[in-house]
């Protein structure tokens, strides 16, 4: 919820929407001469050629050097030259508009012509040169509140945020309804962080201007911030009874309603917007996930039969796609299915479709069908990979690692993946079928090529660790903390794998300390330190947060064996045996399934194979 809101709350107020406020222009030398002297087509003018191609006003004018013109007939002209700048800069023509407008201003110096002259020659991309005219400008027309606030949009597109703050309260100093002064302060004041300040921005935007639904949506933005969500629903009220039938307010004013507790009624607003569109699956989502908290999902249900979809119409067909996901988490499989064989059967050519068919197809353990459907989405699909990796998995449960192995070697064989998820899925994979020198020679490969994550740091320190390269995987977790020291996967793998090889023990504890900050319920972080004090040999401790590790993960095989030893070791047999007997119906990997039948053996206990 939380990013809907700020995607609606954080009106963009870049270069575009600064020109086509306040168009402003720069000063350079038209080339024309000065004895020319024309009057304007009535037809469209696309360059300064067709303006110079016009006809004098006749032979009766006498033409006279600019030198000589009269006050009244420079501002005469300055208007001429104005008006076809404008023109030429609605057709797009930037630059001639430039000169036009620089010529303009020669005849008749004025803040309004200068001032679009720079705007001009910034949406030419000359920050730099439109930033020392503009300061320039504002030297000159000290109280052109225009002038200021392009000024303060130049500092702030040059990074000098606090200059330009001081350029957009001057703006409001000299004119309280520029509303795009006060966006540009809200968003200065937000960035930072001074909530206080930002408020007190809006509560201006909205006295001076209290028709602008921007100001009411900046004035709930703030108050939903800084948490005050009974004022941040007052003042969404307002935005959307200014304009209740604009979709934008009416998600506003729904979801703050939801985050007051007002759950049916931001329900009736989705729906007022899901009936203004009911082909938008965003909107959708949002009343799927409105009705989930209220726990109503046949009235979800109820509302997308209510509309009468063609499931032939493709995007009537993604709407039944969550209808279909409904009827599962209803319990409803079977008709859940059926709608997804119907939709796939439908729209053979779509791929989302057919993937998702195959997904449905291997959820009902129809493998045969799931690797039919996923093998006919074409190669020049993005979700090809990814059916591959379905295909490669299902074959893998069914012990079929050889055929698994080929799939992923012939499309690798074809295809480099650049995608980081890509090849993290890849690498994954790979490691998945004891290919790990391959999983990490894609990462190490993607590294090369400057496709680097953390994440796809931290997966090779995995797969290292899983081909028992331990130094390996200790030095890439080391790299993955050096550059974010607050990673706490890392700093739990880490201490883990100290903890493991009894070494670096108080840094191993030091570790897995810091990342119990950042989540300290985590029943395997609990675990890592609770088996370090047990390599201490500090029993008492190792009790005491093995027991609260398994409190948190309660059906972790390792957890148990961990405390199965501590037990042996403190000579309690009857509970070592307890938590012994628990390591097979805990959640193991095939490795330690390996080690712990051999280890258990001698005690009469099975531990049985991964199924």
């Amino acid at each position: 919820m939380q990013n809907k809101i700020k995607n609606i709350l954080l009106p963009g107020i870049g270069w575009q929407l600064c020109i086509s406020i306040l168009f402003f222009a720069s000063c350079s030398t038209i080339g024309r001469s000065k004895k020319d002297t024309v009057i304007l087509s009535p037809g469209p003018l696309k360059s300064v050629e067709q303006f110079n191609a016009l006809e004098p006003l006749g032979e009766d004018f006498v033409a006279i050097s600019e030198e000589m013109w009269s006050p009244g007939q420079r501002k005469m002209m300055a208007s001429y030259y104005f008006l076809v700048a404008e023109q030429l800069a609605l057709s797009g023509n930037l630059k001639d508009s430039g000169d036009l407008y620089q010529t303009a201003y020669n005849l008749d110096p004025n803040g309004l012509v200068g001032s679009k002259m720079v705007a001009v020659k910034a949406a030419l991309g000359d920050i730099k040169g439109a930033r020392l005219e503009a300061n320039r400008l504002v030297l000159l027309y000290p109280i052109d509140a225009n002038i200021n606030f392009l000024f303060g949009r130049l500092l702030l597109a040059d990074g000098m945020t606090d200059e330009a703050q001081k350029y957009f309260k001057k703006t409001l100093t000299l004119d309280k309804t520029n509303e795009a002064a006060y966006l540009a302060l809200i968003e200065i004041y937000s960035s930072q962080k001074k909530m206080h300040e930002a408020e007190k921005v809006a509560e201006e935007f909205i006295t001076h201007l209290p028709w602008s639904t921007n100001g009411w949506i900046q004035a709930t933005r703030i108050k939903l911030l800084v948490g005050d969500k009974k004022n941040a629903l007052e003042k969404a009220e307002k935005a959307y009874k200014l304009d209740p039938n604009q979709p934008e307010l009416i998600l506003l004013y729904a979801i703050t309603l939801e985050l007051n507790g007002e759950t049916n009624a931001s329900v009736a607003l989705f729906e007022q917007l899901f009936r203004q569109n009911p082909s938008s699956e965003n909107i959708l989502s949002g009343i799927i996930e409105l009705y989930r908290k209220i726990g109503n999902l046949e009235e979800a249900v109820a509302l997308i039969d209510s509309v009468g979809y063609d499931i032939k119409n493709e995007s009537h067909a993604m709407i039944l796609l969550h209808k279909a996901i409904l009827l599962g988490e209803l319990g409803r499989e079977d008709e859940a299915f059926e709608l997804v064989q119907k939709i796939g059967t439908a729209h053979p050519q779509n791929d989302r479709l057919q993937y998702i068919l195959g997904w449905a197809y291997e959820q009902k353990k129809l493998f045969v069908d799931a690797i039919k459907t996923f093998h006919l989405i074409p190669n020049t699909s993005r979700l090809k990979p990814y059916a591959l990796v379905r295909e490669a998995l299902i074959l893998k449960t069914q012990s079929k690692k050889n055929e698994a192995k080929n799939i992923i070697d012939g499309w690798l064989t074809d295809n480099e993946p650049v995608e980081p998820e890509l090849i993290n899925i890849f690498a994954s994979l790979l490691a998945d079928l004891d290919e790990f020198e391959r999983g990490i020679e894609l990462i190490n490969q993607a590294f090369s090529k400057n496709i680097k994550t953390p994440e796809l740091l931290f997966l090779r320190g995995v797969i290292e660790e899983q081909a028992n390269m331990w130094d390996a995987a200790s030095k890439t977790m080391e790299e993955v903390i050096a550059d974010n020291p607050d990673h706490a996967e890392a700093l739990n793998f880490l201490a883990y794998l100290w903890a493991n090889q009894k070494i670096n023990l108080k840094e191993a504890e030091q570790h897995v300390t810091r990342a119990l900050k950042f989540r300290p319920n985590s029943g395997h972080y609990l675990d890592t330190l609770g088996w370090i004090y047990f390599q201490m040999g500090n029993y008492p401790e190792a009790e005491k947060f093995l027991l609260k590790a398994e409190q948190n993960e309660t059906s972790e095989g390792v957890i148990f064996e961990h405390l199965g030893d501590l037990y042996k070791v403190l000579k309690q047999e009857e509970k070592m045996l307890e938590y012994y007997k628990k390591i097979g119906s805990g959640n193991l990997e095939k490795r330690d399934r390996a080690r712990l039948k051999i280890k258990l053996a001698p005690y009469g206990i099975k531990v049985p194979d991964e199924k």
